[in-house]
């Protein structure tokens, strides 16, 4: 193995050695140890590894236990040694043992790294041919080492291996972003063995700010720590800005860290950018209470799996576009579909109106020679009244038909939708106090369109007027909202009565389509097609027992110039 390659693994061979207790490789150390020690005079021995950031790791003791302060002061020197060593008469021992006075130090070398040492302990100094056993056994635990660091990297290669093959089978099935990202950061953390949490931070589209989304795997991140970092700006935002992984063994040690409302938990950071196709999506960041806790080897996993995510995020992102699209897409369809459908109703109904207009007039006319040849007091003249009004309502019904159907554009000039808006609403003061029905107007700006001022006048008059209908007799709360959007003014009437009846919403602007025991049906197909002409749409929203939203969407002044 590569030098750099025992860096990565000397820790993890350490620790393995340590924790899998009566492993295979530990009782093959413990049996090379115990023989080296029982072929010669010594009364203790030890195999220490480096343990990382220049500290001594026992992964294999016999005799007594050693000190752990006298062995963290001699430990620099031995890791000078590049031959077997004879320490005489070392004052503290590093042995638990006073009778023990003369340790015989076989330094464990890779080329010229130094991995560890076999110490032996001696009463009394070793002799040569002790020596000499103790160059041969230390020869065979450094073949041994070697083949347990070979282990060790394959087993953590198998696992990552393993890791990646699920995530790769996840993203061909169907999953919410967030579940998939999940899956991200529990593999990492349970495939980095000195990771306690993970975390993911999404850089937002409009202001290039980097949040919080997920929360961190095994409930390790608190609260005050989640902090909004800015692109270039913290560690994981210099990390996302120059597209490298960086890793920080003591965050408290480091200016580039930007800490919470609270001390962090952790000490140790390994973050990776996430980015696809150039485009900067966020970061994937480790986490861990001991300091220099991460290898380049959990850098490099880290920034597969953070590939990973960045194209679980950016195929949330295509798929939510798609979704909205498709959602417009439909929309649009319905629409002219509604339209298509209106418009031919309206022809229809025109071409009715107009054979019924001829004989309304004759009747009309019969009707005011009937009243003039009856005497005042003829008790006839309340019949020719009563008639007199359904003619009247029937030919009101067809001048709205008339007027829906007629193909011309009403003189239009910059409208301030806010004084329409007062204006219709000052028209019904009254009614709306006497039905007990609270207003309340929420309008951004003034709200400029190109319209027909009168004609606006009658939308929001007939939107008022069924909304207070309504809500009569039990009052309630009338709210009209305005903004601009874009090249967009949308103006909203909800009211809180008892809505619309699921069964007629999809029909509610046709015509004669009305929840109204006296209603003609005519108001929403005449409101449908003012808006229509005025290259608007006009939608409806509602909810049993919550109220009815009409919005009315209209090209902005603006967008027109």
């Amino acid at each position: 193995m590569e030098p750099e390659g025992w860096q990565e693994v000397l820790l993890q061979v350490a620790v393995g050695l340590k924790e899998e207790g009566a492993s295979p490789a530990r009782l093959l150390l413990e049996r090379s140890l115990g023989r080296l020690v029982q072929s010669t005079a010594a009364q203790a021995g030890m195999v220490i590894l480096e343990g990382g950031k220049g500290k001594p790791k026992v992964v294999c003791r016999l005799g007594p236990a050693e000190r752990e302060g006298a062995l963290a002061e001699l430990w620099p020197r031995l890791g000078e040694l590049v031959r077997p060593t004879l320490f005489s008469g070392e004052k503290p021992g590093i042995w638990n043992e006073q009778a023990i006075s003369d340790m015989l130090i076989f330094p464990l070398r890779q080329q010229t790294l130094f991995l560890g040492t076999i110490v032996l302990g001696f009463s009394k100094p070793p002799t040569q041919a002790e020596q000499e056993r103790l160059r041969e056994e230390g020869e065979e635990i450094l073949l041994f080492l070697e083949l347990e660091a070979e282990r060790q990297r394959a087993r953590r290669y198998l696992r990552e291996s393993e890791a990646l093959l699920q995530i790769t089978r996840a993203l061909s099935r169907p999953a919410l972003m967030e579940e998939m990202l999940g899956m991200i950061i529990q593999a990492v953390v349970e495939n980095i063995p000195a990771a306690e949490a993970g975390v993911i931070h999404l850089l937002e589209k409009d202001n290039e700010e980097l949040l919080v989304p997920m929360g961190a795997f095994h409930a390790f991140l608190s609260r005050d720590s989640q902090v909004r970092m800015r692109l270039g700006i913290g560690l994981a935002g210099r990390s996302l800005l120059e597209g490298q992984t960086i890793c920080v063994d003591d965050v408290t040690q480091d200016p580039r860290f930007l800490p919470g409302r609270t001390p962090p938990s952790y000490r140790s950071l390994l973050i990776a950018p996430m980015e696809v196709g150039g485009r900067k999506v966020g970061t994937l960041s480790l986490q861990s209470s001991q300091v220099g806790a991460f290898t380049s080897d959990d850098a490099h996993f880290l920034s597969i799996l953070a590939g990973h995510a960045a194209m679980i995020v950016e195929n949330g992102r295509l798929l939510a576009e798609l979704c909205q699209r498709l959602e417009e897409l439909r929309r649009a369809q319905d629409y002219l579909v509604r339209s298509e459908k209106l418009a031919a109703t309206g022809r229809l109904a025109a071409s009715v109106a107009h054979e019924i207009n001829n004989p309304l007039e004759g009747i009309k006319n019969f009707l005011a020679l009937l009243s003039r040849r009856l005497p005042p007091d003829d008790p006839n003249q309340e019949l020719v009244r009563l008639v007199a009004v359904g003619f009247e309502r029937i030919h009101n019904t067809v001048r709205q038909m008339l007027s829906f159907s007629r193909e011309h554009e009403a003189a239009r000039h910059p409208c301030n939708l806010r004084e329409v808006v007062e204006t219709a609403l000052s028209l019904l003061r009254n009614r709306l106090v006497a039905e007990h029905v609270e207003t309340h107007v929420d309008l951004a700006g003034d709200l400029q369109v190109l319209a027909s001022p009168p004609q606006m006048e009658d939308v929001l008059v007939r939107l008022f007027l069924n909304a207070a209908e309504a809500m009569a007799g039990r009052g309630g709360l009338l709210e009209v909202r305005g903004r601009q959007e874009g090249g967009q003014v949308r103006l909203s009437v909800r009211d809180t009565g008892p809505g619309i009846p699921e069964e007629i919403r999809e029909r509610l602007f046709e015509p004669f389509v009305t929840t109204k025991r006296n209603g003609s049906g005519m108001s929403l197909w005449s409101c449908y097609g003012i808006i229509s002409e005025h290259g608007g749409t006009i939608e409806v929203e509602s909810e049993a027992g919550r109220g009815t939203t009409f919005t009315i969407v209209l090209p902005a002044l603006i967008a027109q110039g």
